[in-house]
Order: C-alpha cells, then sequence, then structure tokens
C-alpha cells in the first residue's frame, strides 16, 4: 500500500509537510463511506471544539483509500458512549496473515508496504483496510 502524502507518527498522528495532525486529541471522526463501484473508502475528521484543540490549524481532514481490496470493520462496545466512536485511539498496521484481528496493530516503524491498515476507535469500533494507495487531504 502506497502511503502518498503522509506518515503514521506515534499510533494516533499522522505528519503532513512536517506538521503534526493529533487525530487522537485534536480531531473528531465524523464520518467513513464507502463507494463499492469506484473501490474507495474514505474517512473524515474535523477539528475538536476543545480549547487543547485551538493551535490546531487545520479545521478537517480526509484519508482517501484508493483501489481497496480489503475492507473490514469491528463493531463498538454496545455498553461505551456512542461520543466514543468520534475519538481515534490507534493508527497501526498488521500482516495480512493477522487478517482476523481487529483489536491490535503494530506501529508504522514495524511494518511494511503489504501490511494492512487498522484504525481503532475509542468505542472499540475498528477499521482495517488494504488498498493501493492513501492519501490525505487537508
Amino acid at each position: 500500500m502506497l502511503i502518498e502524502n503522509f506518515k503514521v507518527v506515534d499510533s494516533i498522528a499522522i505528519e503532513i509537510d512536517g506538521v503534526y495532525l493529533d487525530l487522537h486529541s485534536n480531531f473528531d471522526f465524523i464520518k467513513l463511506s464507502y463507494d463499492i463501484g469506484k473501490r474507495c473508502v474514505e474517512l473524515e475528521w474535523n477539528k475538536c471544539s476543545g480549547e487543547w484543540a485551538k493551535a490546531e490549524k487545520n479545521e478537517r481532514l480526509k484519508m482517501v483509500f484508493k483501489s481497496v481490496d480489503v475492507f473490514r470493520t469491528h463493531s463498538r462496545d454496545s455498553k461505551k458512549p456512542f461520543s466514543e466512536d468520534a475519538c481515534l485511539s490507534y493508527i497501526g498496521f498488521l500482516h495480512s496473515d493477522d487478517l482476523a484481528i481487529m483489536d491490535g496493530f503494530l506501529p508504522a516503524e514495524d511494518s511494511d508496504e503489504n501490511y494492512h491498515m487498522i484504525l481503532g476507535f475509542e468505542s472499540g469500533f475498528a477499521v482495517k483496510i488494504f488498498a493501493k494507495s492513501i492519501e490525505v487531504c487537508i
């Protein structure tokens, strides 16, 4: 999977052109869309309204997965408040042999282009994707 214009940092953030975007603390996850015909998955975040995120210059960001081959989700924990769906817990990677694992990850530095990306949220919801490429739009 080619990561076009960003890198995963600290398992909770991405970095684009030297700018650190903390998806755990400064952004709320708002949308997941899957276009079956185009084999495209899009994940979207908005800047948090909390005081701690005021310094964040970017209001929105979208992660676009193109030519998707693997798209799996793991359901949320029904005992958790729905607000926890908006909070990213981690971004990481797993080997393709670990397709069934939906609750763990390896950090970016321990992966390669053949690994699947997994994003876990505080509610227990998780998304695993493998695609030809990923791009972040801000």
